[in-house]
């Protein structure tokens, strides 16, 4: 029984293990992919079909004996779902990463559990006890995680190793954050700056898009449906804007076999399916704290692989912002932890007798973007 046990833990941390590697080869892919190229809208209509197609195949396996006639109201939640969690998060991790580097990319992308948290607390879905040791630690941990965002947004730093070669722009476009947000016409600003904001509201709309989900596996619950309805959905989007872009153009449309096809197909299986269905089933098995305390895995590894493969460099900003990120991230996740230890103290005290404790609410799934 013991050694089952220990099995059955180890085949989870293995899982959360290939799901951080397996997103940080879908950041090297996709970079590179980037750099030779390939428009974003174009990528992501190709990654949205085909990881539509995975999600829908394991929806059918797993979830088939769940599916119920939607109402208008999870309909309009998976819309929702498809404009905030699809087509911005994946647009603004498309130019965000042509403007920066994997390493960079890798390090914004710890702020998601922390904005999910923050989002999950305004609107009540996750409790903040500020008398306690718990809730203090949340409080503390998001101020940390969003001066680790400033630093990195505003500061870049000497190159602390690797060829400081200012990355090149978007084919086609300039370095004009009112040639991406028009609201903001006529402000000019360095593309390493304009990518690190895109980066930062890239995970605070995978923040957003975490809670989402929350009331829409309440009316539905059948995660892959969800999630394959909402990729359709944006992969439309997606498909419409790039037509708009390069119109019918045969040579943005084929992608030449080679490393712009392996991306493609890598983040369609594996970004969007298969470290998906990992991160459901480690969730399943040992619960969303769990999942979230893994995040830092995947910049690990995306930080190995740019170096490794694109001789990305590490700037000083990033090392400081990660720094501050990383410590606020464990904060939220030790305070996320004492308040499940609470709960279970709670639920061992006597019925007899009189005692005094805080009423705590039930805490909300944390867990990494699900399509990001």
């Amino acid at each position: 029984m013991g050694l089952e046990r220990w099995l059955d833990r180890a085949k989870v941390h293995v899982a959360m293990i290939l799901a951080g590697a397996g997103y940080g080869g879908y950041f090297v892919l996709t970079k590179a992919s980037l750099s030779g190229g390939v428009d974003p809208f174009v990528f992501s209509t190709y990654r949205d079909g085909i990881g539509c197609i995975v999600l829908f195949l394991y929806a059918f396996y797993f979830e088939r004996q769940q599916w119920r006639k939607m109402s208008l109201e999870v309909a309009g939640l998976i819309v929702a779902m498809a404009i905030v969690g699809v087509y911005l998060q994946q647009a603004l991790f498309l130019f965000g990463l042509q403007y920066t580097n994997v390493v960079f990319a890798s390090l914004v992308m710890n702020c998601i559990p922390v904005w999910a948290f923050l989002i999950a607390a305004i609107f009540g879905i996750e409790e903040v006890a500020f008398n306690r040791r718990d809730g203090q630690a949340k409080v503390l941990g998001i101020l940390l995680c969003v001066s680790g965002a400033t630093i990195l947004t505003l500061y870049k730093g000497p190159a602390i190793f690797g060829d400081p070669t200012p990355v090149s722009p978007l084919p086609g476009t300039t370095v004009s954050l009112g040639d991406f947000l028009s609201v903001l016409q006529g402000w000019e600003i360095d593309q390493w700056r304009l990518g690190a904001l895109c980066l930062v509201a890239d995970s605070f709309f995978c923040g957003a898009f975490v809670n989402l989900q929350v009331p829409a596996l309440k009316r539905f619950p059948a995660a892959f449906t969800l999630m394959s309805a909402a990729a359709l959905i944006g992969g439309i989007m997606f498909a419409t804007t790039a037509f708009f872009r390069v119109k019918l153009e045969p040579s943005e449309w084929i992608l030449s076999p080679g490393p712009d096809l392996i991306a493609v197909i890598y983040a369609g299986i594996v970004a969007s399916g298969s470290c998906l269905f990992l991160q459901c089933w480690s969730n399943q098995k040992s619960g969303p704290v769990f999942v979230a305390a893994y995040s830092p895995m995947q910049p690990i590894f995306s930080t190995f692989f740019g170096v490794l493969f694109l001789g990305d460099p590490l700037f000083l900003g990033s090392v400081l912002g990660a720094t501050s990120i990383l410590s606020g991230l464990f904060l939220v996740i030790w305070g996320i932890q004492e308040n499940l230890r609470l709960k279970t103290l709670l639920l061992q005290i006597p019925t007899h007798g009189t005692y005094s404790v805080d009423a705590m609410k039930p805490t909300s799934v944390l867990v990494e973007p699900l399509l990001s």
